[in-house]
């Protein structure tokens, strides 16, 4: 099975486990890309590295498209904090969307982040509790490794 014919059987599993996510992933250009490692979305397409796409596991390249509709939907693309940077940001909208996603039962990588205590909070709370967790010299939920 092809790099495309991979993403169309998991968009296509999507549609039965999450139509809402599925239709707007539908409307969306999904474009390779030689610069992102995983998948990534700017709210506007979601742009994939065909060898991620290759190498994953068919269920969690299913819920890697509903990841990255949860990031459009939450509004992650355009609700990041002043003074934040993008890697951060990102981190703590990933915690935030993986919850949501583990809830619902879809299969994340293993390499996901994901941590049980920040379950039902919204990312500014996350991005806030990984601060506190800095000040105090706490090791990040889900290895996160800090610059």
């Amino acid at each position: 099975m092809n790099t495309q014919e991979r993403i169309d059987k998991a968009l296509y599993n999507l549609t039965w486990r999450n139509p809402y996510y599925a239709a707007l992933i539908m409307r969306l250009p999904i474009v390779p890309s030689d610069t992102a490692e995983t998948m990534e979305t700017d709210g506007r397409s979601i742009e994939y590295s065909p060898a991620f796409v290759d190498a994953t596991d068919p269920a969690e390249l299913t819920a890697v498209l509903a990841h990255e509709a949860g990031h459009i939907l939450s509004a992650h693309h355009i609700r990041k904090p002043d003074g934040v940077t993008d890697e951060r940001w990102n981190i703590a909208a990933d915690y935030e969307t993986n919850a949501v996603l583990t809830r619902a039962d879809f299969k994340l990588p293993a390499k996901a982040l994901y941590a049980r205590e920040f379950d039902n909070l919204a990312a500014e709370e996350i991005l806030g509790q990984l601060r506190d967790k800095d000040d105090q010299g706490e090791p990040q939920p889900g290895g996160v490794k800090q610059a």
